[in-house]
């Protein structure tokens, strides 16, 4: 009885979560960045590098967030726009931004979470959030590789997502198993040709 309780309950909220969800499509139309720009609008000229955070504490998005940084070049030579994708209000993610010199980015607030469902960001499995492979890595990367660690701001569960769009077309997608999965930034742009204006 009490089992058939809970996956009663579990169940409901998988409803409730996906009754009001966006078609991909939709979704591209309807959420707008920062600057009142859609991704489908963005992505008309310029392919545009859609990146979904976790949330501003998790280590590996903050890794991630300096890979952007420091291969802005290499990002501009492709005409390739990131558009960051976060749990956080305007104001707690412009003050984050800032701190990684990367604030001239577009992104999106989506604190419902419903543009990372309607690309299938979903949230992780317990062994993807704290199993034994991602707590050496949050070791490796918080203490010996100076990244230090910070409180959770937003849904500990998330998982991240990366996807490169053109023409409001998936060309590319990353999505990790672990939340300390490897982003490559350059082994993922490998083979793709700069976008003329």
């Amino acid at each position: 009885g009490y089992v058939a309780v809970l996956h009663f309950i579990y169940m409901l909220n998988l409803v409730n979560e996906n009754f009001d969800l966006l078609s991909f499509e939709e979704s591209l139309l309807n959420f707008k960045s920062n600057n009142n720009k859609s991704i489908a609008q963005m992505s008309e000229k310029k392919i545009v590098l859609v990146v979904f955070l976790r949330h501003f504490g998790c280590i590996f998005c903050r890794k991630l967030l300096q890979t952007l940084k420091d291969n802005k070049s290499l990002l501009d030579e492709k005409k390739i726009d990131p558009i960051l994708v976060t749990m956080s209000n305007s104001k707690t993610a412009q003050l984050y931004l800032n701190s990684y010199n990367i604030d001239q980015c577009d992104f999106i607030s989506d604190s419902d979470r419903k543009l990372y469902r309607s690309f299938g960001v979903t949230r992780g499995k317990f062994y993807q959030i704290f199993g034994l492979k991602v707590w050496w890595k949050t070791f490796v990367l918080g203490v010996l590789q100076g990244y230090g660690f910070r409180r959770t701001v937003g849904d500990a569960y998330q998982m991240s997502g990366v996807f490169l769009i053109k023409e409001s077309r998936v060309l590319k997608s990353f999505m990790p198993e672990y939340i300390s999965d490897n982003f490559d930034l350059n082994e993922f742009l490998e083979k793709l040709k700069s976008v003329k204006d």
